[in-house]
């Protein structure tokens, strides 16, 4: 079997140059860029060469096909390629997937576990895999780092919102009687967060005789739900810490639900979140909207900052941080109901132990098992898997 894993000089070509809110894009890369180094892999140091094995990977999607070196694809390239997609199978581009998908040597890894099952029956012979986010070395703060004094705040919360404008514009583009049932899938999703948009779509169109057979139009129809959703959600969670001294950081969307006790931060750019997040003792670390089931790196930034670290309850979250460690790494809250945030920040703060420890809990696994260095391991069993398989029928490929 191909392998390239013992191989510490085989080259690894990740692209840093990216447009993305908060620069998170370019900063994952060039983080994880770094750990492939660590390990001594020459990174970037050349043009990607297609008669040597190696890995080329690249975050979410490319504009065109010409983003894409020549010969990196397909044919006699020994080059494996992953495309790391750190959104929901909804957001993918349709055609670059479909054009992808057709390659031998290409896989698409994808931190989230949710609708995983759409990917192969839009794109029959798509590879894929679950790889988790990762952190870098340099955002976990000292083991020595006081989770309570010298922080500022009691609370930090991050995330973004749309603006009323932009969900109104989402909104303009739909029939009226479409609208309608997504604002009931929206609420059904709000009253019951462990729902999937799929499961929504299901109760609210299905009932009503309205199912969408198109993926163009579902895709349409998971932007506005979703959006509304996530501010819909996410500003009643940040208003419902008042009276207590919170710090919220995220688009200026925001910014005019920040008053008395609640201040806002501004718009943080990627690389110094952990730095927001170490200014105060507890941190509502809010998983992405668009998820179910999957926490966010907002959890593992907490954590690298020793934080004690609050998340909406999910089921990845929970194994990830509670049955993996034997003792809890973060707290939870039911995300239908913004109170119970508050509630389980609370608790926290007023026990300083519980507090202390769980900072503690959370910072040693981050450190241990969710750094980007870590993650290195499971890309390059993706990428042996793609090299040693090449030969045989996509749909019998394994590469979890």
């Amino acid at each position: 079997m191909l392998s390239i894993i013992p191989n510490m000089n085989d080259p690894v070509s990740i692209p840093t140059e990216y447009q993305s809110q908060y620069g998170l894009l370019g900063a994952m890369a060039g983080e994880l860029a770094a750990a492939f180094r660590s390990l001594g892999h020459p990174v970037n140091e050349s043009a990607p060469d297609p008669g040597r094995p190696g890995i080329y990977l690249f975050f979410n999607s490319p504009a065109d096909r010409g983003s894409i070196p020549d010969g990196v694809l397909g044919g006699d390239s020994k080059l494996a390629v992953i495309q790391f997609f750190v959104d929901h199978p909804f957001a993918l581009n349709d055609n670059m997937t479909r054009w992808l998908s057709g390659h031998r040597n290409y896989c698409l890894a994808l931190p989230c576990l949710d609708s995983l099952h759409v990917l192969r029956l839009r794109w029959p012979h798509l590879k894929h895999a679950h790889v988790f986010h990762g952190v870098s070395a340099e955002s976990i703060r000292p083991a020595d780092a006081d989770p309570i004094a010298g922080r500022e705040y009691d609370v930090v919360i991050a995330g973004s919102v749309l603006s009323a404008e932009e969900i109104s514009a989402l909104a303009s583009k739909l029939p009226p009687r479409v609208k309608r049932l997504c604002d009931d899938v929206a609420g059904v999703l709000l009253a019951m967060p462990h729902t999937t948009f799929e499961q929504g779509m299901d109760i609210v169109f299905g009932s009503n005789g309205s199912m969408i057979n198109d993926w163009d139009s579902m895709c349409y129809l998971w932007r506005y739900v979703v959006g509304l959703v996530n501010r819909t959600r996410r500003l009643r969670l940040i208003e419902a810490f008042q009276g207590r001294k919170t710090l919220v950081i995220g688009r200026d969307t925001i910014a005019g639900h920040c008053r008395g006790t609640i201040e806002y931060g501004g718009s943080v750019g990627y690389p110094k979140v952990t730095a927001s997040f170490a200014r105060a003792r507890t941190a509502i670390a809010m998983g992405p909207t668009q998820f179910t089931h999957t926490h966010s790196e907002r959890a593992l930034l907490s954590m690298a900052a020793r934080c004690a670290t609050v998340l909406d309850d999910r089921l990845q979250a929970r194994t990830v941080f509670v049955q993996k460690t034997g003792q809890p790494a973060a707290a939870f809250y039911d995300a239908s109901n913004p109170d119970n945030a508050r509630a389980a920040a609370e608790a926290l703060l007023d026990d300083r132990q519980r507090l202390q420890a769980m900072a503690e809990t959370g910072h040693a696994l981050v450190s241990a098992d969710h750094t980007w260095r870590a993650r290195t391991a499971a890309l390059t069993r993706i990428a042996s898997g793609l090299l040693a398989t090449a030969a045989e029928p996509s749909e019998s490929l394994a590469l979890g």
